[in-house]
């Protein structure tokens, strides 16, 4: 299966790669515009979602808030991982770092539980537990930063601080920050996001 998508190459060929995946309603450009705020080096792959809900792009879909259609998210996770298999090879691309907001944060949760192979890093901004994976996954030297906000009505705190720990009980290194804001982006977000993957 195919999916819409930007590509915009980075400063140099051993450049990492941030794979871009928007909210609901977003499409493979709603991202692009963080990429050099986190790494001005590094390629990155805009994805748009194949779901859809009223007309609005998504991953995967949902009965209601919260409450996924699991076959749907295990479907739609392992087409978006033989794309980026695909692209792997057709752009040349070496480190994956997924870069997700919202239903985007939880389809890369999602790649990172049931296709961990491809994915290097991950940074998360509002991301809960999609699923528990039904073999488990082997993320030891994976990346994951998950930034939460106290005050989001969409995305369950123990829910995002579940996510965190299954991700550590398979060996992942992962840093969960939350702060006192709501479900929107914020530049904190994005300050935060990029010392992180700038190792500081």
């Amino acid at each position: 299966m195919t999916f819409a998508h930007r590509f915009v190459p980075g400063q140099a060929a051993e450049a990492q790669t941030l794979v871009m995946l928007h909210g609901t309603g977003g499409d493979e450009t709603s991202l692009l515009e963080l990429g050099p705020m986190l790494d001005p080096a590094a390629n990155m792959l805009g994805i748009r979602g194949n779901s859809s809900e009223e007309g609005l792009n998504r991953f995967f879909r949902r009965y209601s808030e919260g409450l996924f259609d699991e076959a749907d998210l295990i479907a739609q996770a392992r087409h978006l991982n033989e794309f980026l298999t695909e692209a792997k090879t057709t752009y040349k691309l070496g480190d994956l770092v997924l870069v997700g907001y919202s239903n985007g944060a939880n389809m890369a949760a999602a790649l990172m539980l049931l296709h961990p192979a491809l994915i290097d890093a991950a940074i998360l901004f509002r991301a809960m537990l999609p699923i528990l994976p039904p073999k488990p996954p082997v993320l030891f030297g994976k990346r994951a930063l998950i930034l939460s906000g106290s005050k989001d009505t969409m995305i369950p705190l123990d829910s995002a601080s579940r996510l965190a720990e299954v991700m550590r009980s398979y060996g992942a290194d992962v840093d969960q920050r939350i702060a006192p804001v709501g479900h929107a982006l914020g530049r904190e977000d994005i300050v935060t996001a990029a010392e992180w993957l700038g190792g500081e």
